[in-house]
């Protein structure tokens, strides 16, 4: 559903102890996520993270590609029914511990709730305001939005 509105900027809360992805560049063709043909990657993609001492699970992850917890995925979802996820299972070995994530396949075009655009070398992440909204009234964690 393609909806002109205001968009914000949705990057990683900084200062919060968080998993962090290891081994990513082992799995191959990550950003492949992004694209409509991630349905030739496998059912599950399993990832390898490190959590530390104090640590939490947020509803948003940055790096290597976006994540998002399961809650904050069906959020997105009530406001673009078409959008496509892929699912990605974070293992961490030494605690034994796993944790569910999906990867929205983000289209790089404006008009979506949720869209990636260029920026130099990478990617930056939009958000289209009422999304936003629905997000922090659910408490999501995990990012920050600049105007």
């Amino acid at each position: 559903m393609k909806r002109a509105g205001k968009f914000l900027v949705l990057e990683a809360q900084e200062g919060n102890p968080v998993p962090r992805i290891v081994q990513w560049q082992d799995k191959g063709d990550l950003p492949q996520l992004y694209r409509e043909g991630c349905q030739s990657l496998p059912r599950m993609l399993m990832l390898d993270m490190e959590t530390g001492m104090d640590f939490f699970y947020p509803d948003f992850l940055f790096h290597p590609v976006l994540l998002v917890s399961r809650e904050a995925m069906e959020v997105i979802c009530l406001y673009e029914e078409g959008m496509a996820f892929c699912f990605c299972a974070l293992f961490d070995r030494k605690r034994e511990e796993g944790i569910a994530y999906y990867c929205p396949v983000l289209p790089e075009e404006e008009g979506h709730v949720l869209y990636r655009k260029r920026k130099g070398n990478g990617f930056e992440y939009r958000v289209r305001l009422d999304l936003a909204e629905s997000l922090l009234r659910r408490e999501a964690s995990g990012f920050m939005l600049k105007g």
